[in-house]
């Protein structure tokens, strides 16, 4: 068996004059970095360049696409590729940077809450960044409130319970678009 590994935390000292600030953001993760670094970096693919615009289209109309050259599978394929990094990364974090291994049952339903946050963010990258902060939040307030003289169930059903009302909202306002 081979021994935890974890990947290390970057201080920011220069935040420690603002320890609201600090406690917050001073100790994070390099993977936490690194998962905000991809954020402008996705956005300029798809927003600002061509291979972008064709990701999209084949995302959007795969028919149309090919209809104007675009190949469609191998954007397929690529798409399935940086998704995939982008995943990988993820469980990165989550087995070597939150945990320090990998166990059976980490991810904890986490994934479905992972679904949901594209569409509420408006499937564009910033949008897509302020849905995940706000799940973070909630995730937070699990933690906090587990401590407290509650029921441990329900603390851990925020993060769920703040999905299912976040689909109930997205659905409503598309249905309200569509009238």
């Amino acid at each position: 068996q081979l021994p935890p590994v974890s990947v290390p935390d970057v201080t920011l000292t220069f935040l420690q004059g603002a320890p609201a600030v600090y406690d917050v953001i001073g100790a994070q993760n390099v993977l936490t970095w690194v998962a905000f670094a991809c954020v402008p970096a996705v956005w300029f693919l798809l927003y600002q360049m061509p291979i972008g615009r064709h990701l999209r289209a084949v995302g959007e109309n795969p028919t149309a696409a090919a209809s104007v050259g675009i190949r469609v599978r191998r954007m397929r394929y690529l798409a399935l590729a940086l998704s995939g990094l982008l995943a990988g990364l993820g469980g990165l974090h989550l087995s070597m940077g939150y945990l320090s291994g990998f166990s059976r049952e980490m991810t904890a339903g986490r994934g479905y809450i992972a679904l949901v946050i594209p569409a509420l963010g408006g499937r564009s990258a910033w949008g897509t960044l302020l849905a995940a902060l706000l799940f973070g939040v909630f995730a937070a307030l699990e933690t906090r409130l587990g401590s407290a003289a509650i029921p441990s169930q329900l603390p851990q059903m925020i993060p769920y319970a703040a999905t299912l009302i976040a689909l109930i909202l997205y659905a409503a306002q598309r249905k309200r678009r569509a009238a």
